[in-house]
């Protein structure tokens, strides 16, 4: 198959997938990680009202299923819980309700920046369950390698960089396997989590021993591997994965990074 033919299989396979996925990885990639940046240092006001339908609209495009951004959410919910607590009840103001007998209050103001700092950090999340459906583990550890090329010249290891990436996205769901396995072996053997702190720290011992044995295991062999293939860090390699950066990924980008940019041209010619 020559290259143009490639590309166009690629192509008519790209309009079968979710508007996110025909963008090019390194888009994805860049995109989402502009939507975190804007999430965190934009305040309150239109820029940042526009961020979020901003993180819809990247939603929407990744199509993830409705049930891994619940699981995703339900995993941080007790973490956005305590964000909304501390700040309602930290934060002085306008008191909203108080806690009869303890003395404790609410504010009005706690509860705004309680609820604004949990709608963060909750939009964090959904970003990041987006984009780990929408860009694969190969994907990701290509367009970071091209992103980072240019630092190449400057003597660092990008290669090595790339290597330490993938191998972590690939041995991530192995090890977790793994310790579903060893947790559902120890409890066929009576094995139970223990009461308070303490006991369940001893508990959880004889399952981590074996997972960690496991774990420098697998290192030693893919490095015995690696040494055995002749793998060079350094070297120049290509990819059959054929990606071209198109217009709409510059427009994507462009739509991004809007917010941002009138963010910084307002507060430089204010």
């Amino acid at each position: 198959m020559t290259r143009d033919s490639q590309s166009r299989a690629n192509d008519e396979l790209a309009q079968r997938r979710p508007p996110l996925r025909r963008l090019d990885p390194r888009a994805r990639i860049l995109a989402a990680l502009l939507l975190l940046l804007q999430l965190v240092l934009l305040p309150p006001g239109p820029g940042l009202v526009a961020v979020a339908v901003l993180l819809l609209v990247f939603v929407a495009a990744g199509r993830p299923p409705l049930a891994r951004l619940a699981v995703g959410l339900v995993a941080v919910a007790w973490m956005l819980a305590l964000t909304l607590l501390l700040h309602a009840f930290t934060t002085p103001g306008k008191v909203l309700w108080a806690v009869p007998g303890l003395g404790w209050v609410i504010t009005v103001e706690g509860v705004a920046g309680g609820s604004l700092l949990a709608g963060r950090l909750a939009a964090l999340v959904l970003v990041g369950v987006t984009l780990s459906l929408a860009v694969s583990a190969l994907e990701t550890v290509r367009a970071i390698d091209v992103l980072l090329s240019p630092l190449a010249r400057l003597g660092v290891a990008v290669g090595s960089v790339s290597l330490l990436l993938g191998m972590t996205l690939r041995f991530v769901p192995t090890l977790y396997a793994e310790a579903i396995q060893l947790k559902k072996a120890l409890r066929a053997r009576g094995w139970t989590s223990g009461r308070g702190a303490a006991s369940r720290v001893r508990a959880w011992i004889p399952l981590f021993i074996p997972l960690l044995a496991n774990s420098l295991r697998r290192a030693d062999d893919l490095a015995e591997t690696l040494v055995l293939r002749g793998y060079d860090p350094r070297a120049v390699r290509g990819s059959y994965l054929l990606s071209r950066w198109r217009a709409r990924d510059t427009a994507a980008l462009a739509a991004v990074s809007a917010p941002l940019c009138l963010f910084l041209f307002a507060r430089i010619f204010a």
